[in-house]
């Protein structure tokens, strides 16, 4: 019984340090993601994916070759199979920019609890990445259904 104090002490010695480490990463993370939310806000998915489209990228948002989910394509689509369109993104600028815009801050793995900033940021990049997504991949097949 004597530990159960002891480790209840220490866990708040613990969460009080994180708490003070997350006020100074929210302190560098917060005008950056301030900054990204209104430069995604400010931009069309739709517009973008044409463009990208145009430089000749087959390519979803977030790029990750490994990714087997890409926000905005139906669960019911073999998301595995769409992995071969992610190509020729580097011969894009548009979608290099995008990706870095919608990426998080390396400095956010260090946060231990996410505050508001971070949770809007992530939703405006999901919600761009839905329709940018949608939009490539309705490209995607009609593309496809062109060639048939």
């Amino acid at each position: 019984m004597p530990v159960i104090p002891f480790t209840l002490g220490y866990d708040a010695i613990k969460e009080g340090k994180e708490r003070k480490s997350d006020k100074l990463l929210y302190q560098q993370l917060d005008p950056v993601y301030e900054k990204r939310i209104e430069m995604i806000k400010a931009r069309s998915p739709e517009a973008d994916a044409a463009a990208v489209w145009n430089e000749g990228a087959r390519a979803f948002l977030p790029f990750d070759p490994k990714a087997l989910y890409h926000p905005g394509i139906e669960p019911d689509v073999d998301q595995s199979a769409l992995i071969g369109f992610q190509q020729k993104t580097n011969q894009s600028p548009l979608f290099t920019y995008l990706n870095t815009l919608l990426s998080p801050d390396p400095l956010q793995k260090e946060v231990k609890v996410f505050n508001q900033s971070i949770r809007d940021f992530i939703h405006t990049g999901g919600e761009y990445e839905t329709v940018f997504n949608r939009e490539m991949y309705k490209r995607i097949r009609a593309e496809k259904a062109a060639a048939n």
